[in-house]
């Protein structure tokens, strides 16, 4: 095996960072473990189209990759909302759960300030001047009505 060692900048850093896939496989951790996003995971992600559809089996990480997504936007963006629309309560209270875990875990350089956190909503206020509000909001099988942002539809 041919193993390669390429000099990066800081700048390339940042702009990997600066992504929502390199946000969270570069800064962000679960259970105190690194995340590795799956080449899925990371597709779907890098995916900039305005709509994205996917079919896909139970229990494969795309609930968790919609949480990630989410919180990686909010602290990435000022201003930005992501509404889960869930099956059911417990499903919608999972995907909050999953962010908060992973804020937890961020480096306390990175993390905005929370402001809201409930178990179906989280707030984060930006660290620039204009103080705008990023919220992840998490509801069960009823239209989002009055919000604008992404909509993550998942059903069973």
């Amino acid at each position: 095996m041919t193993l390669a060692v390429v000099k990066q900048t800081e700048a390339d850093l940042a702009s990997w960072i600066a992504t929502e896939a390199g946000f969270v496989e570069g800064l962000c951790r679960y259970d105190d473990e690194p995340l590795v996003l799956e080449a899925y995971q990371r597709s779907f992600m890098q995916n900039r189209s305005r709509f994205r559809w996917i079919t896909k089996g139970r229990q494969i990480g795309y609930s968790f990759v919609f949480a990630l997504e989410a919180l990686a936007r909010c602290h990435l963006r000022d201003g930005h909302t992501a509404v889960f629309v869930s099956y059911n309560l417990e499903d919608a209270k999972e995907k909050i759960l999953i962010a908060r875990q992973v804020f937890d875990e961020l480096p306390l350089a990175y993390q905005k300030k929370l402001i809201v956190d409930s178990k179906t909503e989280l707030a984060f206020e930006s660290n620039s001047s204009s103080k705008r509000i990023s919220r992840i909001i998490s509801v069960p099988s009823k239209p989002p009505r009055g919000k604008k942002g992404d909509v993550l539809l998942e059903d069973r």
